[in-house]
Formats: structure tokens, sequence, C-alpha cells
């Protein structure tokens, strides 16, 4: 039989991950459905500690802070209509106050910061080789904040001002985490602000930049998915698209995480999976009789379940879980 559309070939990676490694994600939103996807699955995973990030240099900013004894001050931060922010931060970290601001951006990175040190497999999602240069300091920013563009001064990061960085710091996050992996790709999500045009070219130079670092530090230690390709040519009809036709729809999501699972996670935790998802459908699962004795049953088993795998493996959290079946079983 014909086959009606591109298969993008993907590398054969020299490592895989699984239920015992920790995982963190940081970069775009696509960043984000994937992290959240596997969270969802009961993976050990940290998502976006800084909110989504689009260009490297706010990436590699973000992980240098980790790494660091950075805490944010008064004065790493704006006040603008009466919500205090901060450049290096998405929107979600803005409060009301300076303490709550402060509160809430020192608490995340505290928690991020240990895990990344312990991490076995770094996510690393470029968006946007386009950056915003805040006027005043010069910096590179995060997010824009809805500032009046006369703020900023847009140019493009060029290739080799990536590699450069790159090159310069991973040696010193390996030097933290000398097991960690790290996993390139490059969002498939368009930057409409961007233009077309310029959006391409932006891919392009991620691309390059990516491929130039993988080869300079060789594939033991990092590697590419392809998430960028697969959604371009695998699933380029316009209904593998979220209704703003930018945004890959749920499908789509779907479809690029079936390609990691398939070959970035390994077999034993593949065969996990479909246990964990299988409970984890039957919490979302939509009670018609909740007084029947089917569903009393359908809640023993699981709860059994749950006993079984936590006792098998006990790095596995499946407490939420638990806690959900064996609060229905006491409202009967």
């Amino acid at each position: 039989m014909n086959q009606f559309y591109t298969e993008i070939e993907i590398p054969k990676y020299k490592w895989s991950a699984g239920y015992k490694d920790k995982l963190i994600f940081i970069g775009s939103c696509f960043s984000e459905n994937i992290g959240n996807q596997l969270s969802r699955l009961k993976f050990n995973t940290d998502i976006n500690p800084f909110g989504a990030l689009y260009n490297p240099a706010s990436v590699l900013k973000s992980i240098k802070i980790l790494l660091s004894e950075k805490e944010y001050k008064k004065e790493d931060l704006f006040k603008k209509d009466g919500i205090w922010g901060s450049f290096d931060h998405h929107g979600k970290f803005s409060c009301d106050t300076e303490k709550e601001t402060l509160q809430k951006i020192n608490n995340r990175i505290n928690f991020s910061r240990p895990f990344l040190k312990q991490a076995n497999y770094l996510f690393l999602t470029f968006g946007t080789s386009w950056v915003y240069h805040l006027k005043s300091t010069g910096e590179i920013v995060s997010n824009c904040h809805k500032f009046a563009e006369n703020n900023f001064q847009r140019n493009l990061l060029s290739p080799e001002e990536i590699i450069k960085e790159y090159k310069k710091f991973l040696p010193e996050l390996w030097t933290a985490n000398p097991n960690l992996k790290i996993i390139f790709t490059v969002s498939p999500i368009r930057h409409k602000r961007d233009g077309f045009i310029d959006n391409q070219i932006s891919k392009s130079v991620l691309i390059y930049a990516i491929h130039q670092i993988i080869e300079t530090f060789g594939k033991e230690k990092c590697d590419y998915f392809p998430s960028y390709e697969i959604m371009m040519d695998e699933l380029r009809d316009y209904r593998f698209y979220d209704s703003d036709m930018i945004h890959p729809g749920q499908v789509a999501i779907d479809y690029i995480l079936e390609k990691i699972k398939n070959t970035l996670i390994s077999k034993d935790s593949l065969l996990l999976m479909e246990k964990l998802s299988k409970i984890i459908k039957a919490r979302e699962h939509r009670i018609l009789h909740p007084g029947s004795e089917s569903y009393i049953k359908f809640i023993t088993q699981n709860i059994t379940k749950i006993n079984n795998l936590t006792a098998k493996y006990p790095y596995l959290n499946l407490s939420e879980e638990k806690e959900y079946f064996e609060k229905q079983t006491k409202s009967k």
C-alpha cells in the first residue's frame, strides 16, 4: 500500500528514560505540553520553573540561575499597572504585591535548583531566535509583559552566538550534574508575531545551532528530537492544528508524544505506563451509578492495583489516585 505522508526518521538514542529518572523541561509552551503529558503518566518531572521561555538566551539564563545561589529581590522586579513582575519570568509569576511575587519566584527556584542537579534528563525546547533587549539595561528579556514596543530593541540571534554560549556553559552544567543527558528540540509552533518569513529564518537558526552543539559534545551527552520536523511534514495537514491554525492541536501533541515514548522511553517503563494509564483513566472516569455494587468493586480493584504497583515500584507516586479512590469508599 502507498504511504501518503512523509515519515521523519528519528535518531537511535544511546539512552532511554524511565520511571526511576528525574525529567526537567525548560523552554516554550510546547515543552509544557509534553512535560504535562508525561507528568500525568506519573513520571517524576519538573516543568518550566520560570514559566514558558522561547529563545535560547533566556533558556540558558534560567539554567544558570538554577545553578547559582541567586535570590530574586525587589530590584529584579518591575511594577506595571499595579502588578509586580519579572522580565525573566512568565506573567503567571506576577502578583499584586512585591512580597507575593518574590515569594512565588524564589519558592519555585528553590524547588527546581536541587531537581536540576539530580535530574537524569533535561529537555530544552527552543521556540524562536528572535530576542528583545530592554533598552534601559541592554538585557534580553524572557517576556515583554505587554510593555510598549519602544522599550525594546528586537534582533535575531546568530547561530554563532547561540553555539558559543552553549559551548561555554554546558561543561559547567555537566560538572554540577555529570549524569545529565540533554534532549534539544525546536517547537513546532510558528511565531506569527515574527512574521512567517522571519519565523522560518528563526527556526533554521535554531536547528543549525543545536546540531553544531550536539556535534561538539557528542550524542552520549546530548541529542535532538525532531518535533518541528514531525509537525511540518508528517502532520502538515491543518486538521492537526488548533483553531488558531498556529498551535498544534491535541491530536498532534498526542502523536508527537507517542513518538517520544517509542524512541526515548525504556521498554520496561512503556509496559508500566500502560498499567498506570488504566488507573489514571479510571480516576478520570465519569461516574454514572456511584452507589452500585459494580462501582464499589471498580474502586476496590483500583486501590488493589495501586497498592501492588507502589509495593513493587516504591519510586512511583500514586498518592493522589489512592486518596481519590479511598475517599470514594468512605463516601458510600
